[in-house]
Formats: C-alpha cells, structure tokens, sequence
C-alpha cells in the first residue's frame, strides 16, 4: 500500500487509478500514441449517460456520418494534460489492437474544443455481469437458460479466452470484474476498462508502461491480486490475470467477492496478507478457484488458457461428476451394510443393494467420461468392500468372482482368497466323496448281481452237502471256502468302479469276502484245536451272524434280520448237529432274501432303464 498517493475513488468495488503520470515512463510517454485530429463536435452528438467507471464515463452518442449509434468514453477528469492524453490514448491502443470478438471494437479517437480525447466505440446494448449475477430470473427470461451455473461458467470461459488473447500479445488487463464484463443481448460476453492495462514485455511496451515498473496501487480491491495490493510490479505477470480470473470464479460460485469490506485501506490490506476461503460449490471448480486466488503466483494456474480449459473439462464432464457424487452416497451405503459390528453375513439385500447402486453409477460415469479418475478409484473400492464382505463370511467363490472384476488387486487380499478358494475346494471334495459314500443308489445294479450271485452260491453249497449226505473233509472245506474267496475277490475286481463308489457297496463286497476268509481261518484254527469239519459247519452261522450284525451297525440296518437268523442257525445247529447243512442253507437263503428286497427291485429297474436309453440312442 501507498498511502500517501492520492486513490481515486475512495471506493472498494471500483477501480483505483494512479495518480497524475504514475503509470507513465516519463514526461515524453504522450508521444508515443499518434496525436487524434478528428474533432468530436459535429461529428459525434452525445446523449445520455451509459455508465461511469473508475476513471472514466459512457455516454451513448450519434455519429453523423454513418447515422448509427456508437458509445463515447470520456475521462472523469476533462482536462487535456499530457498524462490524461496518455491514458486514453493507452487505452484506445489496447482495445484497438487486441482485435478480439471479447473486445468492444473502437471506432475512432476524438478530441473535444479542450483538447481531451474521446474513444469512439461500439455501443453495446445489453447487461453487465454484475446486473446479471443480481438478477438470475434477467438471465433466464433474455437468454433461455435454466442451468445457470453453466451458462456463468461459459461467460467466464468466454472471458478468460479474451485475456488469453491479450497475453499473447503481451497485454496484462489488470481490472477483471462483473462490472467491467459486459454481457450483450446475444450473450455474447465483452471485456471492458482495458485503462489500466499494462505490457507484460517487449510486444506492447512501445504503448504500454512495463508491468516490472508499477508500485502504485492499481486495480480493484476486492478483486485485487496480493501483488497488485503490495504494489510489487516485479511479480506482475500472466498469473496476476489468471488470480483476477479466480476472483470471477469465486464471486460465480459465492455471489461474494474474494475480498469484502468498505474500508479501502483495510480491503487492501486484506488482499496483500490474506487467502480467501476455499468457496462452496462443486469440488472440481472450488479446488480451481483456490488454485487460483493463492497468495503465490508460481502456484496458480499457469495461464488464462489453462484456466479455462479446466472449466470446460468440467462443463464436458460435470454429468459423469454428478453420477459419481451419487456413487459415492451409495458407497457409504454399502460401507454401512459391510460394517455391521461382529456382523459379516448382513442381510444380502442390504449389501447388493447398495453395491449394486455404486456399480451403476460409477460405470454410468464411466460411460460418460472414460478413464475418470474418481469413479475408477470409487468403483476399484466398492468391488473390494465385496470381496472382503465375502471373504469375512467364507463364500470363496462369491469373493473369487469379485475379486476377478478388480485389476491389479492388493497382493495380500488376492492371497487370501486364494487360499479360501483352495480350502472351499477342500471342503466341497470332502463332501462330494461323503454324499457319494451315503448314496445308496450308487452302483445298485452291480451291487444287486453281485448280492444274487454270491447269495445263490452261499444258498446251493451247502443244499448240495445236505443232500449229497456226504460230510467233507477239512481238506474240502478249505479248499471250498478258499475257492469262494476267490470268487469273491473275482467279483470285487471286476466291478471295482461300482461297487467302490459308495460305502455300502464297499462294506457290502468287504463284508462278502470277509465271510469265506474268516471261516477259512476258523477252519485252520479248528484243526489245530482237533475239532472236526462237522463242528466248524455249526460255528459258520456264528460267524454269518456276527458279519451280518456288524455291517447293519455301520451301513444297512436291515442286515440285522440275517444277523439274528444266523445266530438263531448257529443255536439251533449246536442242539441238531444232523441238520447243520440245512440250517446254514436256510441262515444264507435269509441273507439272500433281505439282499435281494432292499436291492433287487431298484436294480432290475435301474437295469431295465438304461437298455431302454440304450436302445433309444
């Protein structure tokens, strides 16, 4: 701040001009503009008042020549000095040469009876920004909008555009507010008050003070750039536009400006050593306007394009933004239904509910605006919340698939799930061989021959003995019951694959070959204690019956029924020893009848069905 400069005016929302000469370079700085010839009276007939700046007023005129009607700007202060011919002059040369559809084109420059000259320019009938911002309803009654954030945000864009341009020719603006952006009734923006514009380097310094040489407070301080408020000129520069830009920004998203107040000094001050507030409104272009209004010029936007290129991308992309604003809701959602205290199996209408909301949101985003980084980071988290959710609650399929939807997964979740797909895999084999162990139709037709077989065998041998009434060495015995183990054992090998499927057919076709092998020892064990073949017949019965009882303990409750019948057999052949053969015949017709009632009948059936799918085929 200087305060010992003179300001005018004493007001913090307009623009404050240095005084007399400060923004020239010397004495001689008039020369550098062409001396105007053409006089204003005659030419130009003006009328009433359009509007009073900070250092000058606009008045609608006639020009004569061409019958139309044009603006003339005036300075406040009518007289001719060397310094005031400058500064219109400076201003006619800036507006005239940035040739810009966002600058009101000049017509010509004029001096009246007094020597002070006059810009000739465009009239422009419309609004200032700043009427606008005040009256939204103006907006959409003259321009049809009903989104208003994006019809302010084009008219800033339209703006930072012509700045941009004027940058390229190396012309700082300097005064960027509402009040200096027209709006024309078209809508087409214009950027006004190019009076305190000053050359960023050699391409308009032969007009232009330097903006290296400025300490005098210039500008508007509630839009005011820090060093601008400090009067640094050396830090003057592009970003010094891009902060005023920011101002804009802030005042769109707020209807505030950056800087408030109505004491001068204290704005000013306030806008050397404070940061405004981040403002409220959507995240993407709050974060822009704080980008822009900091303190330090290396951190705001680089340039005008730059700026306005970030509110274009977020205009092209505020739909999926919106999508995405919606995921998030359901996000939280879903976070909550995971998060249920020592809870993992939450209702599932709950959890795929909210996911489900998420995911279409976010992949709606996507659509829209491929690659956006939120809805990929927020769509990456929803995913893995599933995954985690049914990890906690053992489904490790239903984690495997969502897992698979995932790229590049954390390395310790990815494990986890791997290792519970490997212990469901575990699991559901241990299962599968169990419920084909307790599956009691498996191999039922093998199992019913067999059943048929080795029971008319068990039944004829000994009818045979009985009525052959011959009694058989231990010789004979051994080698008939070692020939019926065989047998067996034949059977056993060729109908491995059914027979094995299930653990009654493998109690059943163990039990079957247990029979003959016992008795073969019972055989070997009788001999030794001198006991005859005679005896080791009755002692048979015992043994069917104690196979019998053991298989209905663990496998088929109906052996029971044998079993009692053999140990009935064994009794009843100890007290009629002449009846043994019979007795044992009767004992295996029982085994064989229960066999063939609990198998034969499926079995047949079974049978009878696959040669009737065979003879379909």
């Amino acid at each position: 701040m200087h305060p010992d400069r003179p300001i005018a005016p004493r007001s913090s929302s307009a623009t404050i001009t240095t005084g007399a000469g400060e923004t020239l370079r010397g004495p001689d700085e008039a020369r550098a503009y062409p001396t105007p010839t053409a006089r204003l009276g005659g030419a130009y007939t003006c009328f009433d008042t359009l509007g009073v700046g900070g250092s000058a007023v606009v008045r609608r005129a006639h020009q004569a020549v061409l019958d139309r009607e044009v603006a003339v700007k005036t300075p406040l202060r009518g007289a001719s000095s060397p310094a005031t011919v400058a500064r219109v002059l400076q201003e006619a040369w800036v507006t005239g040469a940035l040739e810009h559809p966002g600058v009101v084109p000049v017509h010509d420059v004029v001096v009246d009876d007094d020597g002070c000259p006059h810009i000739v320019m465009r009239r422009i009938a419309g609004w200032t920004w700043t009427e606008l911002l005040n009256d939204p309803a103006r907006i959409e009654r003259e321009f049809g909008a009903r989104d208003l954030l994006g019809w302010h945000l084009r008219v800033l864009m339209a703006v930072a555009a012509t700045v941009h341009h004027a940058h390229g020719l190396g012309v700082l603006h300097r005064d960027l507010k509402p009040d200096n952006v027209m709006i024309g009734p078209g809508g087409e923006p214009y950027v006004l008050d190019w009076g305190i514009a000053v050359a960023l380097d050699e391409r308009a310094a032969h007009r232009l003070p330097r903006a290296s040489e400025q300490s005098a407070l210039a500008g508007t301080p509630h839009y005011m750039a820090p060093e601008m408020a400090r009067g640094d000129g050396a830090s003057l520069g592009v970003p010094t536009d891009v902060y005023l830009l920011g101002g804009l920004l802030y005042a769109v998203l707020t209807h505030r400006v950056p800087h408030p107040g109505e004491e001068l000094e204290t704005v000013v001050r306030a806008a050397a050593e404070v940061t405004p507030a981040p403002p409220e409104g959507p995240p993407r272009l709050a974060a822009l306007a704080t980008e822009a209004l900091r303190a330090d010029p290396a951190e705001r936007p680089p340039t005008a394009e730059h700026f306005r290129r970030t509110i274009q991308g977020y205009l092209e992309e505020r739909d999926a933004d919106a999508l995405v604003e919606a995921g998030h809701g359901a996000l939280a959602d879903l976070r909550a239904a995971c998060a249920i205290p020592g809870e993992p199996n939450a209702p599932d209408a709950a959890v795929y509910g909210a996911f489900s909301a998420a995911r279409l949101a976010f992949e709606q985003a996507l659509v829209r605006l491929p690659g956006h980084p939120e809805a990929t980071a927020a769509l990456r988290a929803a995913r893995l919340l599933i995954v985690e959710r049914e990890l906690a609650r053992g489904a490790a399929d239903a984690a495997s698939r969502a897992l698979a939807e995932v790229s590049d997964p954390p390395e310790a979740l990815a494990r986890a799930v791997q290792r519970a797909v490997a212990d469901e895999a575990r699991r559901s084999a241990a299962s599968s061989r169990l419920l084909a162990d307790h599956d009691a139709g498996a191999g039922i037709r093998t199992r019913s021959f067999v059943s048929l077989i080795v029971g008319g065998t068990f039944t004829l041998a000994p009818l045979y003995a009985a009525v052959a009434h011959r009694d058989a060495s231990m010789a004979e015995l051994l080698g008939a019951f070692s020939g019926l183990l065989c047998f067996v054992l034949g059977l056993g090998v060729w109908a491995r694959d059914s027979l094995g499927r299930s653990l009654l057919n493998r109690a059943v076709i163990r039990t079957t070959a247990a029979a003959p092998l016992v008795e073969i020892v019972l055989l070997l064990g009788a001999d030794r204690l001198g006991l005859g073949p005679e005896t080791v017949v009755i002692f048979v019965n015992l043994v069917g019956g104690a196979l019998c009882i053991a298989l209905a303990a663990t496998v088929e409750p109906w052996m029971l029924v044998p079993g009692v019948a053999y140990l009935g057999a064994f009794l009843t052949a100890a007290t009629v020893p002449a009846l043994r053969w019979e007795i044992l015949s009767a004992s295996n017709v029982v085994l064989a009848c229960v066999a063939l009632a609990r198998w034969g009948p499926e079995g047949l059936r079974s049978w009878v069905e696959l040669r009737a799918a065979r003879r379909r085929a």
